[in-house]
């Protein structure tokens, strides 16, 4: 288990805003159980190493328990795409430089089957465990796209309830509902559009989203 020449990094979200892009992650390796010394996480900048990303303590550490069961590293991190057009991040430790893989958590907009996203102004090509950043005209969608959604568990509440009186508009919206729970499926009006949590339809539709 502890032989491996990269430390993962799980991504929690990505978002752009504009042309900024923001990162956040936590660094998750079971080498850190064991390693006590110190370390340090560097983003890479169109192939310039820039200054110590600062990390601290997870909340995954504290997984099902009250007390940290892991030693995973948080962090965060934003670039402006007009100026980085390629990053990768490094791990540094005392006598050792490690490069980084990925795991993306669900419903981040890239993933094993997605390895290109355009949000705003940014396109973003993930491949290799690096990326690359690119400027681009912005886009309005030709339709609004709305997603409704419960909390898991609970069969019909005000999303629902929201989603029930708004399809019956027609103003060009173009409507789903996020089923969370197979019991809400009998208070959906037939014909009328959903998708499965964490699908990749539902992905698909969060990415277009208004």
């Amino acid at each position: 288990m502890l032989n491996s020449d990269n430390i993962e990094i799980v991504v929690k979200k990505l978002t752009v805003h504009g042309t900024k892009v923001r990162l956040l992650g936590f660094l998750k390796s079971v080498f850190f159980q064991f390693y006590k010394g110190s370390f340090e996480l560097y983003a890479v900048e169109n192939g310039i190493q820039g200054s110590p990303i600062h990390v601290s303590p997870s909340t995954h550490n504290y997984y099902l328990s009250h007390g940290p069961t892991q030693r995973f590293w948080k962090f965060e991190y934003e670039c402006d795409a007009r100026e980085v057009q390629n990053l990768w991040f490094k791990v540094k430790f005392d006598t050792a430089e490690l490069k980084t893989s990925y795991y993306f958590m669900p419903l981040i907009p890239i993933h094993a089957e997605l390895m290109e996203y355009i949000k705003d102004r940014v396109k973003i090509i993930y491949h290799e465990n690096q990326w690359y950043f690119s400027e681009v005209e912005e886009k309005k969608p030709e339709k609004e796209i709305w997603l409704y959604y419960d909390c898991s568990g609970v069969a019909i509440d005000n999303g629902l309830k929201q989603f029930c009186h708004d399809i019956t508009m027609s103003d060009g919206v173009d409507r789903h509902y996020v089923l969370t729970d197979k019991k809400q499926n009998k208070f959906i009006p037939p014909k009328a559009n959903t998708v499965i949590f964490g699908s990749k339809k539902h992905v698909e539709l969060l990415l277009h989203a208004s």
